[in-house]
């Protein structure tokens, strides 16, 4: 029996067959793998941020742009054919 009087239950099955320092290294080596991850995915938030701020913003804004022009432009011909018609 175990020091938790539980049969069959020792420190080895709690921990995977590891235990002290060791379990702790792997705790710690698991960590930093997150840690890892956590920072690369923070990257490429960052990555496409910049890239919806250099190439989206400006091709919303040149199609608005180009938007505004074409009811200007619109409204413009529809006025002259009204002026000019019977």
């Amino acid at each position: 029996m175990s020091r938790s009087g539980a049969p069959g239950v020792t420190m080895e099955n709690l921990h995977g067959g590891k235990t002290g320092s060791v379990a702790l290294e792997a705790s710690r080596a698991a960590s930093l793998r997150r840690s890892r991850w956590r920072r690369a995915a923070g990257v490429v938030m960052v990555e496409y941020a910049f890239l919806l701020v250099g190439f989206g913003v400006p091709v919303i804004i040149g199609t608005a742009a180009a938007g505004i022009h074409l009811i200007k432009a619109y409204t413009d011909i529809r006025n002259d054919l009204l002026q000019h018609g019977p």
